[in-house]
This record gives C-alpha cells, structure tokens and sequence, in this order.
C-alpha cells in the first residue's frame, strides 16, 4: 500500500498589500484548513511562512486555533523553514542558520512542537546547505523530483527520501511528485487514483509526495469555484479517508520514522523546473520555449 505524503506550502511576501492578503484568507487557506480538518485521517505536513503566520496571529487566531488542534491531534505536522522564504543560497551562511531557528522557535511557541523538516524556498539547492540546515535543526527538506534527476536518477526511483551530506553533515531528502503538481487539484481525483496506483508499483513500501503551493486551492484564478464549488477538495478527501486498503496518508516525520532511506544521493545545484525557466535572460527564454 502506498503512502501518501501531502505537503501544503502557504507564503505572502513581506509588505504584500492586505487586501490581497485577506482574499487569500478567505479563498484559499481558511477553506482549505476546514476541509481538512473534516477528514481527520487525512494527515498534512504544512508550512506557513513567517510573516503570513505574523498575520494570522495579528488577524485570524481563529485559524491559529484550528491549526493548533490538528497539530495536538496528530493530524498535521508544522515545517519549518527561512523565516521571512530567503532563498539560502544568496544570504550569508550565519543568516541562514539564524532564520530556520526563528522560524522554528516561532512554531515551538506557538504549537509546543519544535519541526523537525522544512520548506526550501523556491526549491533552490545547493550542495553546501546540509551542513547549514544540519546546523540549524533540520533532519528533512522536501525538493522536487527534477533535482534528483538532474543527479541521473529516474523518477521510478525516487517513490521514498533518500541521505545526502555535507562534509559529513547528513540530511534526509524528500522528492516532491512533479506529476502530481499538475494533478492536484487540477485534474479528476481519478487521476490522482491512477497516479498513486502507479507509485505502488515501485517498491514495498512507496511514498506518493506531493508538495506545492495553497494558493492553488482557491487563490489562482478560477480555482475556487473549481475546488469547492464544485467539491473536488471534498471529492479528494473523501477519496483518501474511505480507501484504506489503497492510500495510507502519513506526514513526512511519520515516513521518516517508519521507513529506511533508498540510498544515498548529491543533488546538483538546481530548483524546479519551471524556475530554471523563469531565471533564463529574455532571448535564451523565447527559445527554450520555442523549442518546448
């Protein structure tokens, strides 16, 4: 039976207006978090930015609240991650360590539970962050699968998380379903169904991840009506809560602590895919999409 590792990533930039903030709120991450919460055996490894989790503490405890007792119940566990989402790789190193610790104290105040893994900004890697992120507390990050097979690997090999290390400072790595970012919530939960019938296949006890963006389940445009009005949230929910037999929904830490490592990987310096595209200078991006 596969496990099912679904990973939710909420962030507004600092100074975001507060309009687009609230529209968010109301759209996206209050629906969302009520929904989940109706499904009790659906588990979720959730990451909330620090400056968004500032505003929901100045604006909506009520949401601090839910969230704070599905993490008492088990049902969610909290990332962490750079305070304010710097990318790592462009701050000093002492930055770096010192914004995953603020990050981390925040959420031990807060819900009385120090994380144990965290969000990677804009999934952008390099080899040297084990040691920082060692440094600073973490045991996991979470990247895409394009990272691992940008180190050779193939995609039917990455059903699981895998050691890297620095200088001898070791890190658990989790590969994030590029597939599955283009599924949910965009496609039929049948597809998704079809897609982790597929993740069975790839060994004795396989993880479908999935780890993305909130904001698409009612921020993006047309996303709302598409995901609660017309219930593919509750339709996907209800797909995992009713098929024990099919999904087993666990948090990254609940994989970690049940399952050993598929082997031992060093990841290139890289993100995602489509930001090796957005980062590209204007004429070499018209032909990379021309040839796309």
């Amino acid at each position: 039976m596969p496990n099912f590792i679904f990973c939710i990533h909420n962030h507004q930039p600092a100074g975001n207006f507060d309009h687009v903030i609230k529209e968010s709120y109301e759209n996206a991450y209050l629906p969302f978090l009520k929904a989940v919460a109706e499904y009790p055996s659906v588990k979720l490894s959730f990451h909330i930015t620090g400056y968004l989790l500032d505003w929901f503490l100045q604006n909506h405890m009520e949401y601090i609240d839910m969230l704070r007792e599905m993490v008492k119940k088990g049902q969610v566990e909290m990332l962490g991650g750079g305070y304010y989402e710097p990318i790592l790789a462009v701050i000093p190193p002492h930055d770096r360590i010192g914004q995953i610790r603020m990050m981390s104290d925040k959420l031990e105040d807060i819900f009385g539970k120090r994380p144990r893994g965290m969000w990677l900004a804009e999934r952008i890697w390099e080899p040297q962050l084990p040691s920082y992120l060692k440094e600073a507390g973490m045991e996991y990050v979470v990247v895409d699968d394009y990272h691992f097979v940008k180190a050779g690997m193939k995609k039917e090999e990455l059903a699981g998380y895998y050691i890297t290390e620095d200088m001898g400072n070791t890190l658990r790595v989790f590969p994030g379903s590029e597939r599955l970012r283009y599924v949910i919530p965009f496609q039929t939960v049948d597809k998704f169904v079809e897609n982790v019938r597929w993740v069975e296949t790839l060994g004795s006890n396989p993880a479908a991840i999935f780890a993305d963006d909130g904001e698409k389940f009612g921020a993006w445009p047309g996303t709302h009506q598409w995901v609660y009005k017309e219930e593919w949230l509750k339709k996907f929910l209800e797909t995992i809560a009713e098929n024990k037999e099919l999904i087993k929904p666990a948090t990254f830490s609940e994989y970690l602590d049940n399952n050993e490592p598929l082997g031992r990987v060093y990841l290139p310096t890289t993100s995602y895919m489509e930001m090796g595209e957005w980062a590209l200078p204007p004429e070499a991006s018209e032909t990379y999409t021309n040839l796309m």
